[in-house]
């Protein structure tokens, strides 16, 4: 194990308990899964029906990009544990997987939980999904040797500079893993830079590009129109937007409406902590407005705020033009949003200069014809305005958004194939 990190995360731990029990009184945040992260209530896994591979995915987008790589593990007959760490992975993991994997808690990175949730689910192969990586866990591993590959790895901007801080340090933990897949490489770069071995890491891709692509068309635009009670027009979707971007969306359309009388707007917040908020914004704006968790819309609402979760990427097929939040100058350190999902709808995306964790993506997405880059508010309203007047224009950019994620699909089997390599030197090892 590593003896300072422990008595650091412990006493960290410690100093923010009162913190994170008022907390969690307040709003269960914290608490739900407490006795589960710290291995004391019995998981209750069926017996292991063939070669056990545990799957980790911290949170809801995580859980997402790996949805077709569990789907391929259980089609080629693999036993599938699948843990989550927050409310809405968990969510997400038992509506999608509760029947190809058995879902749980992933454990607190202190030593006795980690040895009690690995004991009981005993795997032959553990697979991190992108980056949540936690020392004690991997140590354990080690012990007991059991191969644990990480696949679509990336290092953001902000990771790379944090990490090099403690590059020996990072070193030891990067090289407990028996192969790390990385998205780009320039993610293979920066994990050679920080320690990472040569022979462990492969390029092999972005799950996201990998998914199952939805249903789109006219049709199933009008079916969820139909479903959800919303008005026919012109569409423009704010997709997990933050502070700040609610407000310059609610601004941008209030300015086009007068020269587009079928603009209608659907904002997304990224956190349901903040929908009511974003709901006061939208009825300050004395605009006829609906929200999904409410009565159904009627023939005249103009903005529509989707507070659920989950459910996003359905909204896409009702757009036209799509705005990816998390991107636009501002309060907090941006990164974007997945690009993707609006693209596998044939939209046209648009996206501002703060794409650090979607670098890639978002070149791709740009060299290929697909979406548009925005400086801020005022060339957000300018491009916009741009798009709306040009159907044919959009309709092109959609095509070749989505063609985008049909050139760069394999991460799949590039990832499988790591697996089938791990697997493999586990059991040279114990002949």
């Amino acid at each position: 194990m590593f003896p300072f990190y422990t008595l650091a995360y412990s006493g960290a731990a410690v100093a923010l308990a009162p913190y994170y029990l008022v907390k969690g009184l307040a709003s269960g945040k914290y608490l739900w899964n407490f006795p589960d992260r710290l291995g004391l209530r019995d998981i209750s896994l069926e017996p292991k029906s063939s070669v056990r591979i545990w799957v980790h995915a911290l949170s809801l987008g995580e859980t997402l990009s790996a949805q077709e790589f569990i789907n391929r593990l259980k089609s080629e007959g693999y036993d599938v544990c699948l843990s989550t760490t927050t409310r809405s992975g968990r969510q997400i993991a038992q509506t999608r997987f509760s029947d190809k994997a058995q879902i749980m808690q992933f454990p607190y990175d202190w030593p006795p939980a980690v040895r009690r949730v690995q004991d009981q689910v005993e795997p032959d192969l553990v697979v991190l999904v992108e980056t949540d990586i936690w020392p004690n866990f991997l140590a354990r591993l080690r012990q007991k040797k059991i191969p644990v590959v990480l696949i679509n790895a990336r290092v953001s901007d902000r990771s790379y500079s944090r990490y090099r801080l403690i590059k020996r340090w990072w070193k030891k933990v990067l090289n407990l893993f028996t192969f790390i897949g990385v998205q780009t490489n320039l993610d293979k770069q920066r994990m050679l830079d920080l320690g990472a071995g040569s022979d462990r890491i492969v390029v092999t891709g972005n799950l996201k590009f990998d998914r199952a692509q939805p249903k789109t068309g006219p049709e199933i635009r009008e079916v969820l129109l139909t479903e959800s009670g919303l008005p026919r027009g012109v569409w423009l979707v704010g997709g997990s937007t933050h502070p700040g971007e609610e407000e310059a969306l609610l601004e941008i359309f209030t300015e086009l409406a007068a020269d587009f009388p079928e603009l209608r707007l659907l904002l997304a917040p990224r956190n349901k902590s903040r929908f009511e908020q974003v709901w006061q914004l939208i009825q300050q704006r004395k605009v006829e407005a609906a929200r999904r968790s409410g009565p159904k819309p009627s023939a005249e609402t103009r903005v529509f705020l989707l507070d659920t979760q989950g459910e996003l990427d359905r909204f896409y097929e009702l757009a036209d033009v799509v705005f990816i939040g998390k991107s636009l100058p501002g309060s907090g350190e941006g990164g974007g949003h997945n690009l993707l999902e609006p693209a596998a709808h044939f939209k046209p995306v648009l996206f501002g200069r703060r794409m650090q964790n979607f670098q890639e993506i978002a070149r791709l997405i740009l060299a290929g014809g697909g979406g548009i880059q925005v400086a801020d508010r005022d060339d957000l309203k300018m491009k916009l305005k741009s798009l709306l007047a040009d159907p044919e224009k959009r309709k092109e950019m959609g095509k070749r958004a989505r063609a985008v994620i049909e050139a760069h699909q394999g991460a799949i089997d590039r990832n499988m194939e790591l697996v089938k390599r791990a697997l493999a030197l586990r059991s040279a090892a114990d002949r």
